[in-house]
């Protein structure tokens, strides 16, 4: 028996208009970025937590201020456990084509090629650059709540309102990666995803599902498939 996965939509109007999104962004892109760049580039921490505590204080503002319900934010109740199933389905295609990439790369005999033999050594120590298991909680767990409640909860929905649901939808995976500044393919296709995952449920708990398991299977990459970063580097 064949498995098939039907998803169940939910409305979800634009939690708080299409001039306020457009507000925010631009201070974001205008304001914010230049501001720690220029003034706040040397702190420790500001210019990596700057960006997700500006995304908390948005969904602060509208709870506390202007009073929106969840279900307007992309956390409806109805359909949680099929949405939750749509996310896990797709999750799971991400993780499990990192084993069966690096599978294919010891058949085909590819991993005696210098371009993968250089990367062998890495599996060992891996690279260190998130140890602390606080940094994975941030990058699999914060990251993609808070990312995707501003980018594709709050643009996605506000340019659907505005816009043609397709120009929507490419619209904020542009937005998404110019957000990052860094210009690269997985950004894009990233908030491409999500934003499909949006549109077709209505809430953001497949698209935050998403977003988790991409960034923990680039920390996969880092730590336990470094060789595939050769073969996935166009993504990056």
């Amino acid at each position: 028996m064949g498995f098939s996965l039907k998803i169940k939509k939910v409305a979800s109007p634009g939690a708080l208009g299409f001039k306020f999104t457009l507000t925010v962004v631009l201070l974001y892109f205008f304001i914010l970025y230049p501001g720690v760049q220029f003034f706040f580039r040397g702190h420790p921490f500001l210019p990596q937590y700057c960006f997700l505590i500006f995304y908390g204080i948005v969904f602060a503002f509208a709870r506390c201020i202007k009073k929106v319900p969840l279900t307007q934010l992309g956390f409806s109740k109805q359909h949680v456990e099929n949405h939750l199933i749509t996310g896990l389905t797709f999750s799971a295609l991400i993780i499990a084509a990192l084993p069966a990439l690096d599978s294919l790369i010891s058949v085909s005999g590819l991993e005696n090629h210098e371009l993968f033999s250089g990367n062998l050594n890495r599996r060992e120590g891996g690279t260190g650059e998130i140890s602390h298991p606080l940094g994975v909680l941030e990058q699999v767990l914060l990251v993609p709540l808070l990312e995707q409640f501003f980018f594709t909860g709050l643009i996605v929905s506000s340019l659907s309102k505005k816009f043609n649901p397709v120009l929507a939808i490419y619209g904020a995976a542009v937005i998404f990666t110019l957000a990052h500044f860094k210009l690269n393919l997985g950004l894009f296709i990233l908030g491409l995803i999500t934003a499909v995952l949006f549109q077709l449920t209505g809430t953001l708990y497949a698209s935050i599902l998403f977003h988790a398991s991409c960034s923990l299977a680039g920390l996969l990459l880092l730590h336990v498939y470094p060789r595939l970063t050769t073969l996935l580097a166009f993504l990056f």
